[in-house]
């Protein structure tokens, strides 16, 4: 049960290869369902595109190189980060990347009933730790981005505004920009209403003398 097909006697064949791929496609849908289950809130889930199709890549990878398992699991893990050169909208995104990778890496390695195994645990895990909402924030945290000129104060100067429209809200850096010209100082927020964004901007607009101002729509995980 928990021997590689490969490890049988049998040469490489059509019929073997067919089998990596239809078992490492099969967990690859399993686990890509349960991330879009989990992540119902993202208009835009191209993780799950990613989820499905690294396995089956991942193990060809692994069958081409069978004979030095070693470069195999450098490629394997090298080809499993190279989603991570654009921005990741969670970090616990990486662990779904991680797990799909093992599992093409096993059916590459023609440990089919592991990679199984492997695939119905780590699907369990993940619905168990969404359902009892592990490591959730604790609040829906967006990343405030203001300019102002170099001569002002910002130390309370925004604070008004940031009670009137934030439930919570912290000053996380302060930087200098245009050749320290400008300041631009960052925020965490937590914001009462999201449809009154217009008008907490138009509120700091007026006390930054109009600089650049920018919200990230998207939540922040601490």
């Amino acid at each position: 049960m928990f021997s590689s097909i490969f490890d049988k006697g049998i040469e490489l064949s059509f019929v073997n290869v067919a089998i990596v791929f239809i078992a490492s496609l099969l967990c690859g849908i399993a686990v890509a369902l349960v991330h879009l289950f989990t992540h119902k809130e993202r208009k835009n889930n191209s993780m799950a595109y990613t989820l499905l199709i690294l396995p089956v890549i991942v193990s060809f990878i692994i069958i081409l190189l069978n004979g030095s398992i070693a470069i195999a699991f450098s490629l394997a893990g090298l080809f499993s980060l190279i989603r991570f050169r654009s921005e990741a909208a969670e970090v616990k995104d990486i662990t779904y990347v991680l797990v799909t990778a093992g599992i093409g890496l096993a059916c590459g390695l023609g440990y089919i009933s592991l990679s199984v195994i492997l695939t119905v645990f780590m699907v369990v895990l993940f619905l168990v730790l969404h359902f009892i909402s592990f490591a959730k924030p604790k609040g829906a945290l967006r990343t405030l981005k203001i300019v102002i000129p170099q001569d002002m104060q910002y130390d309370e100067v925004f604070d008004g505004v940031l009670k009137k429209y934030c439930n919570s809200y912290e000053l996380t850096r302060v930087k200098t920009c245009d050749y320290g010209s400008l300041f631009e100082i960052t925020y965490y927020i937590d914001l009462k209403d999201v449809k009154l964004l217009k008008e907490f901007i138009d509120e700091l607009r007026i006390l930054n003398s109009n600089l650049d101002i920018s919200v990230n729509l998207k939540y922040t995980i601490n």
